[in-house]
């Protein structure tokens, strides 16, 4: 398959996924309607597909073209099974869309499990962004063709729109996760006394973190 695509099949699946949506938050845009096997229940108000064949297979659903890491549609509700390659990536871009005020995700588990527990910058990112809800996991045999790994759904409510200054520091600090944050701050700028590692911090504690490094988040 092209642009590592697997499809979602399970209606029983599709079904719990819809559970997670909120029809009356609107524009609804789902990302990556494939085959349309979601969108057929969830009647979004626009579907955005890289894969022109597929866009092309869509018509009734009128597509937009285009890449959901440049994300070019208003969207207040996004709903996605959506290519596991672009996860960091969009993830990053929809942080920042101040108009984005719920996602409802399928994920790979091991990715899940990482902005929720580990200290990295997207995780700290999203968790900064977004209140984190893990839902049902959903075995390999839910899609076609089967995925090697299991999937994750994973619901953000919007909680907070980063700064630039925000962004900037987080993206440093992530990649200083063994020093203590004195030091790990000086390299990224900032002066504080936390002896605590920068690895220390899970990435709930997000606010935290940039609080003692002097960073104002209100």
């Amino acid at each position: 398959m092209r642009l590592g695509q697997h499809f979602l099949v399970d209606l029983n699946v599709i079904e719990e996924i819809l559970r997670f949506v909120d029809p009356g938050l609107r524009p609804l845009v789902e990302v990556g309607p494939g085959r349309g096997e979601i969108t057929k229940f969830l009647e979004p108000d626009a579907v955005l597909e890289i894969d022109d064949g597929l866009a092309s297979q869509l018509k009734w659903a009128d597509p937009v073209l285009g890449d959901a890491r440049y994300f070019p549609l208003r969207a207040v509700q996004i709903v996605s099974s959506l290519p596991y390659y672009i996860t960091f990536d969009f993830l990053e871009e929809i942080s920042g869309l101040s108009c984005v005020k719920r996602a409802v995700l399928v994920l790979q588990k091991d990715f899940v499990t990482k902005v929720v527990s580990y200290p990295t910058y997207i995780s700290f990112l999203v968790n900064y962004s977004f209140d984190l809800y893990k839902g049902p996991v959903i075995p390999p045999s839910a899609f076609k063709p089967r995925p090697k790994v299991f999937s994750q759904v994973l619901v953000l409510n919007r909680k907070a729109v980063p700064s630039d200054r925000v962004l900037a520091f987080l993206k440093c600090i992530s990649r200083y996760r063994n020093k203590s944050l004195s030091r790990a701050g000086r390299l990224c700028g900032v002066e504080t006394q936390e002896t605590r590692k920068v690895r220390e911090f899970r990435p709930s504690q997000v606010y935290e973190l940039l609080s003692v490094a002097g960073l104002n988040t209100s």
